[in-house]
């Protein structure tokens, strides 16, 4: 019998191996790096987890842990391989942006040999933490880890085996890494006599001015400015002219002075505009009031200009030709206190300007209130003026009723916030308003935040996590009328993140103004009056990142309602239009005065 011929030729086999091959290859090549790409991101979750532990550890057993660590809020901490006692060389890491810099920690911080290096990025091109170089398997230039928020702290690392991160929640339910920094309640007062403050301002070097008024040496109203580190005042100031003065505006200029600006009653029966200019030691440079014959003009915002003269806003009800209510008006100031010239914004019948800002395209921006034009009684006004001061457009942001805007600003993102109060939506007789726009005035999003009854948001400041707290006075959190200091903290996108009020338990509470500190706190002015209609007096308060005053009673949480309904936005044709105005010197004196500090929290 013949047997058939299965055998493979040459040919075949050759083929065959190379089709194996080929196979092979495709297997390795796709799945071996991933499954070990897959194994280094389980070994990242595990790392990350293992230093969460770690973490866990250092708060339930070292005190000084969180001081050490947490020092504030959006800070990156990085760990990397490190064998010496100066964490050795900077040279493997990333480059950062102008202004930051590494800085080591001390051995206990080490994990495994690791050791930490935090840096800021707060306004600087590193904006989140996905722009960053984070991967634990310490390869340059990948590193652990972890940021800061208002919510808690997260472990983060790049992964590998997926397009996204792997994320490791910290205990976020149990640890408050933001209470870091001493929190203090203070009174400024003087016996009989009254102290409010209405502003605080950071210094070129890091220092506090805060400023309002004091009837503490004698019967009419002083400007009154305190210079502080925090820790201990480097000296209180008043200046004292004829009659009563009303600061609205205070800012330090270019060559380390101060220039305020407010309603003085001295000059004129009804009130001029007043400007004081004060050199770095505190002595007056020049001080003038200008304004109009028998009206009241006043100045309630300044800003200083590059050339070193200055832009003011504000309102007078004299401004020709004479119509019977109040005008906006704005003026320039030469370095040396001379007018400049001066404009009106004027409508059919009232309008304010209440503050304005220099913008980066060397223009100005203005905000107030109008009852000219808008949806309502009284509507929120914002106009955009060029470099050469002329018009460019004007906005009314309102409802069906009044809405007021008493301060705006320019944001790290270009964008602008202003805030004010709304009754024509929202909870209670005022709400908080809070409205975010573009250079060009068209609306991003509005906030109306409050209670059952008045809440009105007086100022806010930008924080280094890119969001706002907004300050004010609320009367819808406790049985009776009175009303307590307000504080809201919103995220860049206008999230609500908490609220806080501030009781002591007196008439009434009010915060003006405030500024985040270098710990992530916040310092925070206004004023105070006890009951029965007593004397009013400055308080300052030193706040942790999450609004409280720790060990303390006089802060509360609250819950307010968020309306994110969208106020009317409408173009309107106001006419800006040259004006005169008087000027005139003013005799002013500057002393160094003392006054009593009281500690409300914590107790003596």
């Amino acid at each position: 019998m013949k047997k058939d011929n299965k055998a493979f030729t040459l040919t075949e086999i050759i083929i065959v191996i190379s089709i194996l091959t080929i196979l092979f290859s495709l297997v390795l090549s796709l799945g071996i790096p991933f499954l070990v790409k897959k194994s280094r991101d389980t070994q990242r979750y595990s790392d990350l987890y293992k230093i969460s532990l770690w973490i866990e550890s250092l708060i339930n057993n070292d005190p000084s842990f969180n001081e050490f660590l947490f020092t504030s809020s959006n800070t990156v901490y990085i760990s990397l391989a490190d064998s010496s006692s100066t964490c050795g060389s900077y040279s493997s890491l990333p480059s950062l942006p102008s202004g930051l810099s590494y800085k080591c920690t001390s051995s206990p911080s080490r994990i495994d040999g690791s050791g930490w290096i935090p840096f800021p990025f707060v306004s600087s091109s590193l904006a989140d933490i996905s722009k960053l170089f984070i991967d634990p398997i310490n390869k340059p230039p990948y590193y652990y880890s972890f940021i800061l928020n208002d919510d808690g702290y997260e472990l983060t690392a790049k992964a590998e085996s997926f397009d996204g991160e792997i994320v490791v929640p910290v205990l976020k339910s149990k640890i408050t890494p933001f209470n870091r920094g001493g929190t203090w309640m203070k009174k400024i007062f003087c016996n009989y006599y009254s102290n409010s403050f209405s502003s605080v301002n950071q210094t070129f070097d890091g220092d506090y001015l805060i400023s309002g008024y004091t009837t503490c040496y004698g019967e009419d109203r002083d400007v009154i400015f305190i210079r502080t580190d925090i820790d201990k005042n480097k000296f209180i100031k008043y200046i004292n002219s004829i009659g009563d003065d009303y600061l609205y505006d205070i800012k330090q200029t270019s060559d380390g002075g101060y220039v305020t600006v407010g309603l003085n009653h001295g000059y004129e029966a009804y009130g001029d505009a007043f400007i004081f200019k004060l050199n770095s030691a505190g002595s007056s440079v020049f001080s003038k009031v200008i304004g109009t014959l028998n009206y009241e003009d006043a100045f309630s915002s300044v800003e200083e200009l590059s050339d070193g003269s200055y832009i003011l806003s504000g309102y007078s009800k004299g401004l020709a030709p004479y119509i019977g209510n109040f005008e906006g008006m704005v003026a320039k100031i030469s370095s040396t206190g001379s007018l400049l010239w001066a404009k009106k914004v004027s409508g059919l019948n009232e309008e304010r300007i209440n503050n304005i800002i220099q913008t980066v395209d060397g223009g100005y921006l203005l905000s107030g209130i109008t009852n000219s034009y808008g949806a309502g009684s009284y509507d929120g006004l914002i106009l955009k003026l060029d470099q050469s001061a002329n018009l460019r457009w004007a906005k009314t942001f309102g409802g069906t009723s009044t809405d007021y805007f008493y301060l705006t600003k320019e944001l790290s993102d270009g964008n602008y916030l202003a805030v004010g109060y709304t009754n024509s939506l929202g909870a209670g007789e005022e709400d908080f308003l809070v409205v975010k726009f573009d250079a060009f005035g068209n609306l991003i999003w509005s906030r109306i935040i409050g209670g059952s009854s008045q809440d009105v948001a007086k100022s806010f400041f930008e924080t280094s996590d890119g969001g706002y707290v907004i300050l004010g006075y609320t009367k819808s959190f406790k049985g009776s009328s009175d009303s307590d200091g307000f504080i809201v903290k919103l995220s860049k996108d206008g999230d609500f993140k908490w609220a806080k009020t501030i009781d002591l338990a007196s008439q009434y509470e009010v915060l003006n103004s405030g500024e985040q500190t270098s710990d992530g706190g916040y310092l925070i002015v206004g004023e105070t009056v006890l009951g029965g209609g007593g004397r009013t007096e400055g308080l300052v308060l030193k706040l942790d990142s999450r609004g409280n005053l720790n060990e303390c009673s006089q802060s509360k949480e609250v819950f307010p309602q968020v309306n994110t309904s969208s106020l009317a936005v409408s173009n309107v044709n106001l006419t800006f239009s040259p004006i005169s105005l008087y000027s005139n010197s003013l005799s002013v004196v500057v002393q160094d005065v003392s006054l009593p500090i009281g500690k409300i929290c914590p107790e003596k």
